[in-house]
């Protein structure tokens, strides 16, 4: 079947140039799909934080941390391999689905081999049976792996929004009826599973290229260093993401790892959620563009833009309102969260553009560079933690903030000079953005003591600051009109008029 252009006779043609407004229908699909995920499952979180404890959160915490070195090695890097290159023949899927799907099976079995010594590394017996059952989602996930690549290469978003939003039904659905009926963290672990199998049969069922078993040692050899550098990257990436969650566990406690992870979702809310609707899109747009370096750097700070027009007054806002908000929608069995969310909500808003100089790197061939930078960052973030960890679970938190900064910058840095421009030019894309969103915080902060002054209570707080907040931002952007809010207008079908591609950021 046609995957953009025919595959006929062991090869395919490369696809057709994107144009701008195809990226935005990809970008709006995404954009819906992400919303829609990613708002059910807060609801859903928050539902269940209600039904658990912190310790249960905890030791699927702790399961899911060593569950995620394999789903590491269990993609190897064929996504984005297939993504990137400008052709890819019919040898080249059939052996990147096997390797997938070869790599997935033989995880499982080492995870479930293996399960009882991390278990133990925890002194958590319970741990054992979680790792086993969730080992199970590298077999199953690893069928839907090429297909959507191949969805994603064409740009076809719709399709994979669908599935996921499939797999979410069930997932969300399992998880509140198995918690509601006192199943514990297996009502996090079963339909977590279920989910995955069942995405991956879909992502099968609806690809345009129907799958097929083989191996090309030939077809595979010229992506065998572009895969691996993205690998390995990818498994210095889990030490970032994952190493305070090791520290915190085995020094700590499932519980306070508990309340750890649930903070640490608010910070990764708007990587997942904003991020992420232009992160799958930005790739292959990026990738066409990897010999147009002045329409990629406009395309690159435009994408900035557009994230940090929502996400910086998202997370300021957070920042303003923690201590009511998790009083109110958590409950006081998390009140200890609070401070975490002080500290990280803010961070938060700036690594929501973290994640995006990796696509330059990505998208011009720097996969090695990426991962030598990455090498430097990482031993710095893993440091922090083991430091932090002193001072508990508000240490590491510290620590890892501070460290952000500096590394965040740059990143950046690093991605401006491979399009040959310059580092300011960040700085005047995100000023209108970041002036918005710093004022309304301190606005909300003020509103918020002197409503505590007076005696007001949580719930009415809330109902006086967030509304209070989001007239502020939105009447400040209005005002300071930064480039960003046509690109999103025009996005979400608001504005109708054509940007102009060769507009500078202000």
């Amino acid at each position: 079947m046609a995957i953009g252009a025919p595959i006929r006779d062991g090869g395919a043609a490369p696809p057709q140039e994107a144009g701008a407004e195809r990226v935005l229908a990809s970008v709006r699909w995404v954009a819906a799909g992400q919303l829609l995920t990613q708002g059910a499952r807060l609801v859903v979180s928050v539902v269940l934080a209600r039904l658990l404890s912190p310790n249960d959160f905890g030791l699927m915490t702790m399961a899911a941390v060593f569950t995620a070195i394999g789903h590491l090695v269990a993609t190897m890097g064929i996504g984005a391999t297939i993504v990137q290159r400008r052709e890819v023949s019919e040898a080249l899927l059939r052996s990147l689905a096997s390797v997938g799907i070869g790599s997935g099976v033989a995880l499982w079995i080492v995870f479930a081999v293996t399960a009882e010594e991390i278990a133990r590394f925890f002194a958590e017996p319970a741990v054992a049976g979680l790792v086993t059952v969730l080992a199970a989602n590298f077999a199953l996930s690893s069928f839907g792996m090429v297909p959507e690549a191949l969805l994603q290469r064409e740009l076809r978003f719709g399709r994979v929004v669908a599935v996921d939003l499939a797999a979410l039904v069930v997932a969300s659905g399992g998880a509140l009826a198995l918690a509601a009926s006192g199943y514990g963290v297996w009502s996090l672990v079963v339909p977590n599973v279920v989910s995955t199998a069942l995405r991956g049969l879909l992502l099968v069922w609806i690809s345009p290229w129907p799958l097929r078993l083989g191996f090309d040692a030939r077809a595979v050899s010229g992506v065998l260093g572009f895969g691996g550098s993205i690998l390995a990257f990818n498994g210095l990436i889990y030490l970032t993401r994952h190493a305070d969650s090791l520290i915190i566990g085995r020094a700590l406690g499932a519980a306070q790892l508990g309340l750890y992870d649930y903070a640490y979702r608010f910070y990764a809310y708007p990587v997942e959620v904003i991020t992420g609707v232009l992160l799958g899109v930005m790739f292959p747009t990026f990738a066409r563009l990897q010999d147009r370096r002045e329409a990629l750097g406009r395309a690159f700070l435009r994408a900035n833009g557009a994230i940090a027009l929502v996400t910086f007054p998202m997370m300021a806002g957070l920042g303003a309102v923690a201590g009511p908000f998790v009083r109110v929608v958590l409950g006081e069995q998390w009140v200890d969260v609070i401070p975490l969310v002080q500290i990280l909500a803010p961070l938060g808003a700036m690594q929501s553009l973290g994640a995006t100089p990796g696509q330059i790197f990505l998208a011009t061939g720097n996969a090695a560079l990426r991962l030598g930078w990455a090498v430097v960052y990482t031993i710095v973030i893993v440091a922090s933690f083991v430091v932090g960890a002193a001072w508990g679970i508000v240490g590491v938190a510290t620590a890892y903030a501070i460290v952000m900064v500096p590394i965040t910058a740059i990143g950046f840095w690093i991605a401006m000079r491979l399009i040959d421009a310059p580092l300011v030019s960040v700085w005047r894309t995100l000023r209108s953005t970041t002036a918005a969103a710093a004022g309304m915080a301190l606005l909300v902060l003020g509103l918020d003591a002197a409503l505590a002054a007076r005696g007001a209570g949580d719930p009415v707080r809330l109902f006086v600051d967030v509304p209070s907040g989001v007239v502020a931002y939105c009447g400040a952007i209005w005002l300071l009109r930064p480039a960003a809010l046509a690109d999103v207008l025009r996005l979400v079908h608001l504005d109708h008029r054509i940007a102009n591609d060769e507009r500078k950021p202000s």
